[in-house]
């Protein structure tokens, strides 16, 4: 043990019971009376919830212990009032776990928030490669700045998707993680140092339900597939406008030389730019109701949609492997095969919810 950490040791020795061969901490906590740790401000009467400051103040002294130890924390009430210590501790359990849950609900929305500004980053700078690969800026007055602008605020969508996900930590999470991990008991005493409850890590206590593993998976590979389209559609949104900026002047060449009909050419150019515009955007909208799935969000419209964007998906999926076999040019293989891939996940990980949510609606139905 290092010099520094026999002092910590030493000084922690001072105010808290430390076992150093079980390297455990126990910490001791004085409440007058039990209504100290329930929260007044929500009534009931049936069911008490532990005050959030409580919880918060433990949490707070769990950052003192050195890491490797446990902590038991012994919660010495003087008097109980009419409160019932199976029902505290319980309450208190239920506060835990309440916690976990809203921050598994955190850490979804972080992980959405992160996936929008990296789409959007990502889509803004394949935009501005495109103008250059077809020299849109050169023909604008100041191209060279917009050109800058563009990339500096691609730039900036990236680096706030590195900012959510990886540099800003969640204090219910660190909270949450530290009360699982270096809490091994939590006991209470009456007046008389009585032992009346106590909770034990890897008990019934803290052994709190989850997504599945398999759930968690599929709503992952939703999120990447649904990003992927929604970066799909974007990228189709701007080769379509740009192939619309290039296509103008070259049909009003071709009209000019009798070559071709004006109704004609105009009529194809709608219709093409329509057509590719019309996908840019079911895919966009593809991307966005699979996010919407991932945070949780339930809505007939977006069930309706999210089915028969499946079913379209493996229409596609099925004509694009078609067309593949047909013509395995270089260029086809990369993008058809990324096509592909994408819609496969987002296909398989659709169903498995799809799954998952069945078998849980006729689990409900029984235990009814």
């Amino acid at each position: 043990m290092s010099r520094v950490r026999e002092r910590e040791i030493e000084l922690l020795k001072k105010y808290y019971d430390i076992d150093e061969e079980k390297r455990v901490v126990t910490i001791p906590l004085k409440f007058d009376k039990a209504s100290e740790l329930i929260d007044d401000k929500i009534i009931n009467k049936k069911n008490y919830i532990i005050d959030h400051d409580v919880l918060a103040d433990m949490t707070s002294t769990l950052r003192r212990i050195p890491v490797g130890y446990t902590v038991d924390y012994e919660l010495h009430i003087k008097d109980y009032e009419d409160y019932d210590p199976k029902r505290i501790v319980d309450s208190f359990n239920d506060s835990l776990e309440l916690n976990n849950y809203n921050l598994s609900r955190e850490h979804r929305r972080k992980i959405l928030m992160a996936a929008i500004f990296l789409i959007t980053g990502l889509s803004i700078l394949f935009g501005v490669f495109v103008a250059k690969a077809n020299n849109i800026f050169d023909n604008i007055a100041n191209g060279d700045v917009f050109s800058e602008v563009f990339d500096i605020f691609a730039w900036v969508f990236i680096w706030e998707f590195i900012t959510v996900l990886f540099l800003t930590p969640s204090e219910l999470a660190i909270n949450s993680k530290l009360f699982r991990l270096r809490v091994k008991t939590v006991k209470f005493y009456d007046e008389n140092e009585k032992l009346l409850e106590s909770i034990e890590t890897g008990t019934t206590y803290f052994d709190w339900e989850d997504e599945q593993k398999l759930e968690k998976v599929a709503k992952t590979s939703l999120l990447i597939s649904g990003g992927a389209f929604i970066a799909f559609g974007f990228k189709g949104l701007f080769e379509a406008i740009f192939d619309l900026i290039i296509a103008i002047p070259a049909s009003s060449a071709a009209v000019s030389s009798g070559t071709v009909n004006a109704g004609e050419i105009a009529l194809a150019v709608i219709l093409l730019t329509g057509l590719s515009l019309l996908a840019g955007l079911i895919e966009i909208f593809g991307g966005v109701v699979a996010l919407a799935i991932y945070i949780g969000k339930k809505n007939k419209k977006i069930t309706i949609f999210s089915t028969i964007f499946a079913i379209v998906l493996f229409l596609i999926v099925a004509l694009e492997i078609f067309t593949l076999v047909k013509d395995p040019s270089a260029s086809n293989v990369i993008s058809l095969t990324a096509s592909i891939v994408i819609s496969i996940i987002y296909f398989v990980a659709y169903i498995i919810l799809l799954i998952l949510k069945r078998a849980g609606n006729k689990k409900e139905k029984v235990e009814e």
